[in-house]
């Protein structure tokens, strides 16, 4: 339809940058009888003063009346309750615009938006459409779109960096350097989210590279879209206005003022919301809350620095590189923080795809997630060939003046778009939607399960016949830093031939690790693990002495480090309701204690084990059985099916040193039930937060690789919020004064004296409790503990 560019439209914008973009955007389409208002309340005399307005476009998020309180008043109202209205809104939410539309609104347009969005937005908002029409789902029928045996894949994208695997794609196929027998592609590059979410949501296009929150939206409103992998992680940047320098504390200067992010639905919202949460300020919406006190306002990537450059107010923004180097660049804006500075390995970016394509063309869905998967590691391993890929890629009508030397420096280092590791993982993409939904009070939570289609990354993954990328790190002074101040307890001794057999055994199994699509911590850990391995090899080849006894205490430093790495990146996914502490004297070591950590959508999967030794082969047990342990969880495998293939490991080995206990909890936070398995370890301990009382649930005693039909039952127990659950290593009950350690029990704490512990300190919150616990075990063995001590504690959710 025709729009009528002579009816008088009143804008009703608080922010006035936005404002002067709104009507900057109105007066390209034609319209020249405008009125401006900077809140609801003001619009209200406005409509008053000037009774030819034809239309209302309001923000939703504004000071003294909104503009859902003013959509509201203008429908009571006789004299407007028929003149159009637009909710023009970073309310995003599907939910929200379902509220809108239910309150009277005849259209919606989200934040960021551009003339075409607003030009249908208008165009929607005279449209007569009758009451209740609920929007139609439109179902693409793959078949028919085939040309010369392949499909023909559209694919949408913005022009940041996070979408680059899609262009380096586009690119290899077109030189014919990566090649389908399924499909061919065709790419889409939009100037904003909003296109991108139509196409996605009408079936113009079949893939979109998107925000994973906004993905989560469309699938919680029943749009037929799965995640089947990752665009990328980190590669974010937060800048401050670098027109005002920063005089005293940071909290004054970013105070009252307005920061701008991509879209309300985003991982930077997220992250600069915990940012600003941690220096003491209260960020939000204009208008959302009376004790907001930094406000955050949607604007395009695109235009960020035009708007910050602009606005009196605005003390910086975050998104998706290039543009805040850009701005560092231009000399307009200072560095504030690198997303993975609040967020290691963050997903951000998710590439959703149409379910009629996944269903119907199951093969072209399987090459393309492959092809997507080496784009990303082309990225990596070439990124200043990637730059010149980017630069036409994402500025192709060279509106942005994108320069090959900006985009080869943001492609490289630790801070840098990370494109080597796609696979999907449920724990991260939970903690996301429930940080925003908890927290922030935006998205809802939804069943990752449904939503996220592993299938394609875990083909795709088992199918890579490459290794994994290469470690940055220098060996031999990555070795030196490592090796540096560390402890040189015993590690034992083996013969010759014993072992290069242990050795062997964990270059296997990391070659293993290797090609599985495990978490990208132990991935991540693994370079190092493996510079590590080759100093090893190269100091003990084999010798033609058979049994001559090698000691290992020459080599047991790298072994502590590469067990030090691992004990580390079991504690990756600690959170707040978890709380860990550990003894720091580890000289005298003489075995090794690992733990686990992993996140689930309903809860925690969590491991404690004791290995025997301190040597080469009790080192590949740790590594072994984290492997096991991560892909039991990957696998969403109950307890027993991980004590199972344990003890089946362990056995098969045929070596003596097999000296293995464990305890497995599994916590189903939704359900309040938890279920754990114990083999030959320290009981897992319930504290009950309405009753002074402790229940320690025992396991089996026997040790894991001793009993070949030995079967592990899991022990099923309630527990409700605020209770607590703690684990701990035999070293803890078994801590005694350095007098009476070689007198059998005497002096031993024993489980008595630390429930009596647990008791005295249970007042205290979880961090201190363990604290407090720690003290009070070192005390009594007079601070001189033989073996490192573990505690973990886990409080429930309220």
């Amino acid at each position: 339809m025709e729009i009528d560019v002579t009816m008088k439209i009143l804008i009703v914008e608080d922010a006035k940058v936005v404002r002067k973009m709104a009507i900057k955007i109105l007066k390209e389409i034609g319209f020249t009888k405008i009125v401006e208002a900077g809140d609801g309340q003001i619009a209200m005399t406005k409509l008053s003063d000037n009774p030819d307005i034809n239309l209302v476009i309001s923000d939703w998020n504004m000071p003294n009346k909104d503009g859902f309180e003013l959509l509201q008043w203008v429908r009571k109202k006789t004299e407007y309750n028929n003149i159009p209205f637009i909710m023009a809104t970073a309310q995003g939410e599907k939910k929200q615009i379902q509220k809108a539309t239910e309150a009277g609104a005849n259209s919606y347009i989200t934040k960021p938006f551009g003339s075409p969005e607003m030009r249908d937005a208008i165009q929607r908002a005279f449209k007569k459409a009758p009451k209740n029409e609920k929007p139609q789902i439109k179902k693409i029928d793959y078949t028919q779109r085939k040309k010369s045996g392949k499909l023909e894949i559209n694919a949408a994208h913005i022009q940041i960096t996070d979408h680059l695997t899609l262009g380096v794609l586009d690119h290899m196929m077109t030189s014919g350097e990566m090649k389908s027998d399924y499909f061919s592609l065709k790419t889409h590059c939009m100037t904003s989210w909003n296109p991108v979410l139509k196409a996605l949501e009408q079936g113009q296009v079949d893939i979109a590279f998107v925000l994973a929150p906004i993905a989560m939206d469309l699938f919680s409103a029943g749009v037929p879209i799965r995640l089947v992998l990752l665009a990328h992680k980190d590669g974010s940047i937060s800048v401050r206005n670098k027109k005002y320098p920063i005089q005293g504390r940071h909290i004054d200067y970013f105070k009252n003022k307005t920061f701008y992010i991509p879209h309300l639905l985003s991982v930077h919202h997220m992250l600069a919301h915990m940012f600003f949460k941690e220096i003491g300020l209260h960020p939000g919406l204009s208008g959302t809350h009376e004790n907001v006190n930094l406000f955050f306002e949607v604007a395009p990537p695109v235009n960020m620095m035009t708007f910050m450059a602009e606005n009196i107010d605005s003390c910086g923004f975050m998104v998706a590189e290039p543009i805040g180097s850009q701005a560092i660049a231009a000399n307009i804006a200072n560095l504030l923080f690198y997303s993975n500075d609040l967020w290691d390995y963050h997903p951000c970016c998710v590439v959703a795809v149409r379910e009629e394509l996944i269903a119907s063309q199951p093969d072209a869905v399987h090459d393309f997630v492959r092809l997507l998967i080496e784009s990303g590691d082309y990225i990596k391993s070439n990124p200043g060939a990637a730059a010149e890929i980017a630069v036409s890629f994402l500025d192709p009508n060279k509106k942005l003046g994108l320069q090959y030397p900006l985009l080869s420096r943001i492609l490289v280092g630790k801070d840098a778009v990370k494109t080597n590791d796609l696979f999907p993982e449920l724990e991260a993409l939970d903690r996301m939607q429930r940080y925003m939904h908890d927290n922030m009070k935006i998205g809802s939570i939804i069943d990752l399960e449904k939503f996220v289609d592993t299938s394609f990354a875990e083909a795709a993954i088992k199918d890579r016949s490459a290794k994994q990328p290469a470690s940055d790190i220098d060996v031999n002074k990555g070795i030196s830093k490592v090796l540096n101040s560390l402890p040189t307890g015993r590690a034992g001794a083996a013969t010759q031939d014993k072992f290069q057999r242990n050795k062997q055994l964990f270059l296997n199994l990391t070659k293993s690790i290797s090609q599985e699509a495990l978490p990208l911590s132990l991935h991540q850990c693994m370079p190092l693990i493996d510079d590590l391995s080759k100093v090893i090899e190269q100091h003990t080849q084999s010798v033609n002495i058979s049994n001559a006894p090698m000691p290992e205490s020459y080599i047991q430093p790298i072994i502590y480090a590469m067990y030090q790495i691992l004990l580390d990146e079991g504690l990756k996914t600690e959170t707040g309701k978890l709380a860990f502490a550990r003894t720091t004297i580890c000289a005298k070591i003489a075995d090794f204690d690992i733990i686990d950590v992993r996140t689930h959508p309903a809860g925690y999967d969590i491991l404690m084990a004791h290995i025997l030794g301190q040597n080469f082969f009790s080192l590949y047990n740790c590594l072994l059985i984290k492997y096991l342990f991560q892909k039991n969880v990957r696998n969403r495998q109950p307890p027993e099916a991980f004590f199972d293939t344990l003890n089946s490991h362990l056995l098969n080995s045929e070596l003596s040193e097999n000296q293995v206990s464990a305890s497995y909890l599994h916590l189903n936070f939704k359900k309040g039930t938890g279920n754990t398995i114990t083999a030959a370890h320290p009981p897992v301990i319930l504290m009950k937060h309405s009753l002074p009382m402790i229940r320690a649930i025992m396991g089996e005693s026997f040790l894991l690789g001793e009993i070949e039909s030995q079967k592990y039952s899991g022990q099923i127990f309630d527990f409700r919020p605020k209770d607590r659950l703690f684990l701990h290593s035999m070293s803890v009950v078994n801590a005694a004064p350095p007098d009476t350690k070689k007198t059998a029990k005497k002096g031993i704490l024993d489980f008595i004296g630390l429930d009596d512990f647990l008791m005295k300190n249970r007042s205290k919150p979880l961090e201190e409790m363990l604290d407090a616990l720690l003290i009070d075990i070192l005390s009594h063995c007079q601070n001189a503990p033989d073996d490192g001590m573990m505690l973990l504690g886990v409080q429930v959710p309220s």
